[in-house]
């Protein structure tokens, strides 16, 4: 497991700004230790839903959490792309951090790009290997930021900037 480094979720929070934050609904996929959700929860997140397949994961999730609002998270055990198509609430920000190696980006954001979990402008921020590229346009979604921080690197997309088909 790699979880995102302090200088990313910095730089996470440094582009979102908390206006932006305040009041969101967060989903955060391959959670792993949660400390984005988390993070997000402190700038105001209304609701942070966390994915993670990991038990000892999850179940070092709900100890981080114990000391904040815990209606306020919900962390769902299980496989990303098994619990995704089954989710019903709509996001504003959606995080994924999924395995370098993995390069699911064109599996997530074939379910991502879904009207039952996103909003007109929902953001979705995914970091990945700082050599991996990603497509300026995916569905509905436009690349408005990419950035690279050590061997990191995240892209920022949002829903509603585009009309496109690709």
């Amino acid at each position: 497991m790699r979880p995102t480094t302090s200088k990313v979720k910095l730089a996470i929070v440094s582009m979102l700004g908390s206006k932006l934050v305040q009041g969101s609904r967060v989903l955060d996929l391959f959670a792993g230790t949660g400390s984005v959700g988390i993070e997000l929860s402190k700038l105001g997140a209304k609701k942070v839903v966390m994915i993670e397949q990991n038990n000892r994961q999850c179940s070092e999730i709900e100890e981080r959490i114990k000391s904040f609002n815990i209606n306020s998270f919900e962390i769902k055990r299980g496989n990303v792309f098994s619990v995704l198509p089954k989710l019903n609430s709509k996001f504003d920000i959606i995080f994924a951090d999924p395995p370098y190696e993995s390069n699911y980006f064109h599996k997530l954001t074939r379910l991502i790009d879904k009207p039952n979990i996103t909003t007109q402008k929902t953001l979705f921020i995914y970091e990945h290997f700082k050599k991996d590229e990603t497509p300026e346009y995916f569905g509905n979604f436009k690349k408005l930021r990419d950035k690279t921080y050590g061997d990191s690197r995240i892209s920022i997309f949002k829903k509603g900037e585009v009309n496109s088909n690709d």
